[in-house]
C-alpha cells in the first residue's frame, strides 16, 4: 500500500470558486500528478474546474457544499461508492460537511482519512464546537500555521498528538519579481490608473474582499490620522451587489475623512504577483484573525514590505521591524505612527526588510515545501 503507483487521493471541497483553499487543492492536485500517484477532486463545481482538469487530475461533482443534513447523509453513500471505483487510499476532506460525509464513508471502507483546518470556523457556541470537531477525527489533521495548531488546542481541548503543521505555500515560480515582464507591469499599472503625480508617491495596497472584517474602515481611520501625506493608497478586491451597502459606507467615510484624493477603489485583479509589484507597502489589516494571511506572504516574495495587524497567522510570518511591521488591531493613532514611520525609512534600512521578507518565504513558506511536507504524510498514513 505504500508504493507509489498504488496511492489514489480523493480530496472533498465544497466548491472551486476563487480562494485560498481551492487554490490549495489545486497545488496539491499538481503535486500528486507530478509525482505519479492518482489524484481525485470532489467537489459542487466551479470557475476552477478547468484549471484542475487541465492538470491531470480528475473533478466528480457532488452536492459536498450542501450543509443539509440529509444531503450530508446522501454523500456518505456517494463517496464510499467513488472510493470503491477508484481504489481510493485516502480521502482528505478540507472543510467541515465533507468532513463528515467523509468520515462516515471511510468507515465503511478501508481508506485512510485525513483532514485540513484551514480556519477558525466560529466556536462559540457547543453546538458550533461540535459541528467543527469533524475536522478532527481523522488519522492526521493538518492545521495551515501554528496559530490553527495552538486554535485547535485552546478551543478543543484535542489530543494533538495527530495534528500536524504544514504551513500554507506561495509559488515562488509566479510570484517572482524577476519574472515580471513589461507588459504585465504595465497592464498592472493601468488597473490602479497609476500617473505622474501618484507614482511620486509611496502606494499602499489593502488586497482584501469587501466584507467588514477585512479592515477597510480601520485603515480609513489610520490613513486620516497620518502625519505624512505622501501616499496613496489603493483598496483591491472582490466586490458584486451582494456588498453596495458597505461599499457605499467605505466610500462616505473616504469623502468624509477628506481622502478622495489619497483612496483609490478598484476591483479585484487576477494578476496578483504584478499588481504587487507597482506598490511599495502592502497592508492586511483584518479585525479577526487570519489563519495564515497569504497575501502577507505572497508580497514578502515579492519583496515588499509588509504590514498586518498583530493577531493571527500573520504572528508567525512577520517579525516586526525584520521583515515587516505589525500594527495593533484597534489603536489607528498607533498604527498611524507606524505607517509615517515606514514612508521615513532609510533606503538601506528598506532594503534589507524586503531581503529578509524574501529569505523567510524561501525558507518556510514556499508552496513546494507544503507540497513535499503533504506528500510525505500521505505516504506515512498508508504505510
Amino acid at each position: 500500500m505504500g508504493n507509489k503507483e498504488s496511492i489514489t487521493v480523493l480530496q472533498v471541497v465544497p466548491r472551486l470558486d476563487a480562494g485560498g483553499v481551492e487554490r490549495g487543492v489545486l497545488e496539491i492536485a499538481k503535486a500528486l500528478h507530478d509525482a505519479g500517484y492518482q489524484s481525485i477532486v470532489c467537489s459542487a463545481g466551479g470557475a476552477m474546474v478547468p484549471e484542475l482538469e487541465k492538470l491531470g487530475t480528475k473533478h466528480i461533482v457532488l452536492p459536498v457544499d450542501s450543509k443539509n443534513p440529509v444531503e450530508i447523509f446522501r454523500n456518505i453513500k456517494r463517496l464510499r461508492r467513488i472510493i470503491k471505483q477508484n481504489d481510493v487510499n485516502i480521502i482528505h476532506a478540507r472543510s467541515r460537511a465533507p468532513a463528515w460525509s467523509s468520515r462516515f464513508a471511510r468507515l465503511l471502507t478501508k481508506c485512510k482519512f485525513i483532514t485540513t483546518f484551514h480556519g477558525t470556523y466560529g466556536a462559540k457556541w457547543w453546538i458550533k464546537r461540535l459541528y467543527n470537531k469533524s475536522m478532527l477525527k481523522s488519522e492526521k489533521v493538518i492545521a495551515i500555521s501554528p496559530f490553527i495548531f495552538e486554535h485547535i488546542r485552546d478551543t478543543y481541548s484535542h489530543n494533538m498528538q495527530n495534528v500536524v503543521v504544514i504551513n500554507r505555500g506561495v509559488d515562488l515560480e509566479e510570484f517572482a519579481p524577476e519574472k515580471m515582464s513589461k507588459t504585465r507591469i504595465k497592464a498592472a499599472a493601468g488597473h490602479l490608473e497609476i500617473g505622474a503625480k501618484t507614482n511620486k508617491m509611496v502606494k499602499f495596497l489593502l488586497p482584501a474582499r469587501f466584507t467588514r472584517w477585512k479592515g477597510h474602515a480601520y485603515l480609513l481611520e489610520i490613513l486620516r490620522a497620518m502625519r505624512n501625506r505622501n501616499y496613496v493608497c489603493y483598496m483591491v478586491g472582490l466586490y458584486t451587489p451582494d456588498h453596495d451597502k458597505y461599499m457605499r459606507q467605505i466610500h462616505e467615510l473616504i469623502k468624509s475623512y477628506g481622502l478622495e484624493d489619497r483612496v483609490i477603489i478598484k476591483q479585484h485583479y487576477r494578476d496578483m504577483p504584478a499588481l504587487y509589484s507597482v506598490v511599495d507597502v502592502v497592508l492586511s489589516t483584518s479585525q479577526e484573525p487570519e489563519a495564515f494571511g497569504r497575501t502577507i506572504v505572497e508580497a514578502q516574495s515579492m519583496s515588499k514590505i509588509t504590514v498586518a495587524t498583530e493577531h493571527g497567522g500573520a504572528m508567525y510570518t512577520i517579525e516586526h521591524g525584520n521583515n515587516g511591521y505589525f500594527i495593533p488591531v484597534a489603536d489607528p493613532m498607533a498604527a498611524a505612527a507606524i505607517l509615517d514611520q515606514i514612508l521615513e525609512l532609510d533606503e538601506a534600512v528598506a532594503e534589507e526588510i524586503k531581503r529578509n521578507a524574501l529569505r523567510s518565504v524561501e525558507m518556510s513558506y514556499s508552496t513546494a515545501r507544503m507540497c513535499d511536507k503533504t506528500l510525505k504524510l500521505y505516504k506515512q498514513v498508508t504505510r
